[in-house]
């Protein structure tokens, strides 16, 4: 049996013929004498020849956007398949960075002993995020558009970096604090604007 998309393009490509016999007819077969008499059409097998093309033509563009379609639809369902392997650990991550920002939001920077123990709340909470199916799926995480394959794959070195931050913040001094409080509360905002967008997108497909 022949595929549907097989079957509708050769619909189009009769399609293309028919039109061109006509055009054929309307030309050698005129409404009204005298109308077309200085123009040269050529013969028969040249509009014969350029009709066959037209016909393979219109064909060749109809499978060509539907192999294409076809395509970014098959990797739209994988990316589908690895995002819901990997959304409940993202957004349980989501929760704990905010808890984690809210933990250093706000803090007077003055007061040494208040922030270090802020910043050491924060990274406990940052500790507590898991990023380890992703560390053993980045194949698959390719999966998905490029956008959220990039900042998935990063989440597993952010929150190190975020953890070292912070751990850093709960020891400084008061000369220290404003540019650690300010790396820490940087990378903690990045992370969770990534967070969102992947659960965002995902969460009323899933």
């Amino acid at each position: 049996m022949m595929p549907v998309t097989h079957k509708i393009a050769a619909q189009w490509c009769a399609v293309g013929i028919i039109a061109g016999a006509l055009l054929v007819a309307f030309v050698f077969y005129p409404p009204h004498s005298g109308w077309n008499e200085r123009l040269e059409y050529g013969d028969l097998a040249t509009w014969l020849t350029a009709i066959g093309t037209m016909g393979a033509v219109v064909a060749a563009l109809f499978l060509a956007r539907k192999d294409s379609a076809a395509r970014h639809e098959e990797i739209d369902a994988r990316g589908l398949v690895i995002a819901s392997f990997l959304f409940s650990d993202c957004n349980t991550s989501k929760g704990l960075a905010e808890k984690a920002i809210a933990a250093i939001n706000g803090l007077d920077v003055r007061n040494q002993q208040a922030c270090n123990v802020a910043a050491f709340n924060s990274m406990q909470l940052v500790q507590k995020m898991n990023f380890e199916l992703i560390e053993k799926n980045l194949e698959k995480v390719a999966w998905l558009p490029s956008r959220h394959s990039w900042a998935l794959a990063s989440f597993p070195a952010m929150k190190n970096d975020i953890v070292v931050s912070l751990a850093t913040m709960s020891a400084a001094t008061l000369p220290d604090l404003i540019p650690k409080y300010g790396e820490s509360s940087k990378r903690l905002k990045k992370m969770l604007e990534l967070l969102n967008s992947f659960i965002n997108d995902y969460s009323s497909r899933l």
